[in-house]
């Protein structure tokens, strides 16, 4: 058997906690995942894994094993990495998890130029606003304007996000304008099913935070760019995702005297002792096209 191979997806069924959860991670079958760590325990002549119907969990043997097993695989990458820096080869999978918004108004866009400039890289992208374990779900990168959950992972901060709220003309004149944040209270708001308050910043900087009680929820962002032009109510995004509404006339910027504090658009990645190429490119071709300060 390749022992490497059987070395990385031990790892992986370590990782995850079943043989399902590693083939999806891994895209594969779980019954290839089982036989290739079959395979494994019969090359080494002892059981890594006890079986269950749900999960698979480490042996005391196994335990030891995925110690030593992390440290020669870490030591594999490190040493791909540093060929890869000497020969400047940019090649492999890259697996990135992307937020939503961005990838679909921003990345999208860029993306294709450098992919074509690195032809040696092959893009696993996953377009979600959900949380992902970078680790157990086999991503290489994520790109999230969230907080990263896990200290471990280290972050690398590309461009300040400006949110607005926005509304269309005709629901500004049949609605009227508000004045405050507390005005909201008499308006429709559309609203993420996550949302339950939005913050402001007031004129002498403290923060204004009032509950959202939305009649219309979405949970993406088109959807609710398209109501509030619509005239359905009040939408709160990017500055970005609206811009080129309020240029051409179908929203108007509601409240800019209470800025929304900006969120961090950042790139999260786990921690290892040299960074891939592939991974350092992705980086600052990011860096490159989005990092000028604020995302406008």
């Amino acid at each position: 058997m390749d022992r490497l191979h059987g070395m990385k997806v031990f790892e992986k069924v370590a990782d995850c906690g079943s043989f399902t959860a590693a083939a999806e991670a891994c895209g594969m079958t779980p019954q290839n995942i089982a036989k290739i760590i079959a395979a494994l325990e019969k090359d080494i002549g002892a059981q890594l894994l006890n079986r269950s119907t749900r999960r698979q969990n480490l042996t005391e043997i196994g335990e030891m094993y995925l110690e030593r097993d992390r440290v020669i695989l870490a030591d594999v990458e490190e040493s791909d990495a540093l060929v890869s820096h000497f020969t400047g080869e940019v090649k492999g999978t890259l697996r990135v998890s992307v937020a939503n918004t961005f990838a679909i108004y921003q990345l999208s866009h860029k993306l294709p130029g450098w992919l074509k400039e690195n032809p040696g890289i092959r893009l696993d992208m996953t377009v979600t606003n959900r949380e992902v374990n970078l680790i157990e779900e086999g991503f290489d990168v994520a790109v999230t304007d969230e907080e990263p959950p896990d200290s471990s992972l280290i972050r690398h901060r590309i461009s300040e996000l400006p949110i607005i709220l926005a509304a269309s003309p005709a629901y500004i004149e049949a609605n009227g304008m508000p004045a405050s944040p507390e005005d909201l209270s008499h308006h429709t708001l559309l609203v993420r099913q996550d949302q339950t308050s939005w913050t402001f910043k007031g004129p002498d900087r403290s923060l204004i935070t009032i509950p959202t009680s939305a009649k219309y929820l979405a949970n993406n962002c088109q959807i609710s760019c398209e109501m509030a032009i619509g005239g359905l109510g009040i939408t709160k995004q990017p500055l970005f995702r609206l811009r080129p509404h309020i240029e051409r006339g179908e929203l108007i910027q509601v409240l800019p005297d209470y800025p929304i504090p900006s969120k961090t658009l950042s790139a999260v990645y786990p921690q290892r002792r040299l960074k891939t190429l592939k991974v350092k490119k992705f980086l600052d071709f990011l860096d490159q096209e989005f990092g000028h300060g604020q995302l406008m």
